[in-house]
């Protein structure tokens, strides 16, 4: 596998290898929505070729369950060592009047190249005033948008393009949401569980809920991928059993069914999904 910088190729880097990085200040841009592992295997790629990475993410408009807060968690839980900036239309209000510069929107997701690397360039030089060294990026776009980020930032930005057939990791963001459920093995569990439907029964005691919850929990949840938390004093702890009990949480990959007494429901933090094996290495 190859990736191309400026010209010329360079093979793809590994950790083990005590090579001086090439740059001091990488950029990687993208939607991110969601975060898979082609973008982490992307990710970690551009950080050993740079030393200090800088994430940008921006959407119009927003993926279902993809929002920008869900974004922001995903980045602090999986890349908290690098720099990342999830924008939306608030940051940009916000940003533009701190500098005093006239507001611009987030181009739409179907703009063409042009509009999208030209937006990025008055990112980079007016708000973020951040001068890269390189954009690395798994398409193709990747040279022509080295171009113009450097004739706007009158510095010379190299284009490294890692993968654009997507060898390593055979997935895309569209893929993964037309079927999150099939496509789940291609997300860390911390991405994933944003997926998983939360479905609350709540009623009266003796009114079939926990009944409910079991018919639902053997539809739903996998018996293999199915685990059960019973609320304790102070804590939770799991029991490894089929059927529901009143007040349990059934958290599995497609969804987590919560039994909880309408009279006295229980507030239960969001469980993480548990994702399903993932392709060999």
């Amino acid at each position: 596998m190859r990736s191309a910088v400026g010209g010329p190729c360079r093979t793809l880097m590994t950790a083990d290898k005590k090579t001086e990085k090439p740059f001091e200040l990488g950029l990687v841009v993208g939607k991110f929505s969601p975060l898979h592992l082609g973008h982490e295997w992307l990710i970690n790629q551009a950080a050993l070729q740079c030393s200090h990475l800088l994430i940008l993410s921006y959407a119009n408009p927003e993926f279902s369950r993809c929002d920008v807060p869900a974004r922001r968690r995903w980045f602090a839980a999986r890349f908290p060592e690098h720099e990342t900036l999830v924008i939306d239309a608030n940051w940009l209000d916000q940003a533009c009047a701190g500098r005093g510069i006239g507001a611009r929107q987030v181009p739409n997701n179907d703009a063409n190249d042009a509009e999208q690397q030209f937006f990025l360039a008055w990112l980079l030089q007016y708000l973020l005033q951040r001068t890269p060294d390189a954009i690395l990026c798994g398409e193709r776009y990747g040279p022509s948008c080295a171009n113009v980020l450097s004739e706007a930032l009158q510095h010379k930005v190299h284009a490294v393009i890692l993968d654009p057939d997507r060898n390593q990791v055979p997935i895309s963001a569209t893929q993964i949401r037309e079927n999150p459920y099939a496509q789940r093995r291609w997300m860390s569990p911390e991405v994933a569980g944003a997926f998983a439907h939360r479905i609350v029964l709540l009623g009266g005691e003796s009114s079939g809920k926990t009944t409910l919850a079991d018919a639902l929990a053997v539809r739903l949840v996998p018996r293999t991928n199915r685990r059960v938390q019973m609320p304790g004093a102070g804590s939770r702890r799991e029991r490894a059993r089929t059927r529901c009990a009143r007040g349990a949480v059934v958290v599995g990959a497609r969804a987590s069914l919560i039994d909880a007494d309408a009279l006295s429901p229980r507030a239960y933090p969001p469980a993480p999904a548990i994702p399903g094996p993932r392709e060999p290495a």
